[in-house]
């Protein structure tokens, strides 16, 4: 919650980016508050181990490959 509201009191219509967000616990609970926040996680191989399927809202690959896209 102190994330959202940092969040909402900084724009009306707030953003978030998870940086290495792993599976997306975490940013699962962010998006019940900020629908269009996304995650970046580097290492793809996290869904397979816990035999999870990715979301379209976490992206994969190094921080460096978006740049500017969020």
């Amino acid at each position: 919650m102190r994330i959202v509201a940092i969040a909402k009191s900084l724009s009306s219509t707030p953003s978030y980016l998870d940086v290495g967000c792993g599976y997306g616990d975490f940013l699962e609970k962010i998006r019940e508050f900020i629908p269009t926040a996304s995650g970046i996680e580097k290492d793809g191989n996290i869904f397979y181990i816990f035999q999870k399927e990715k979301p379209d809202y976490i992206h994969i690959g190094d921080i460096e490959n978006f740049v500017g896209q969020f």
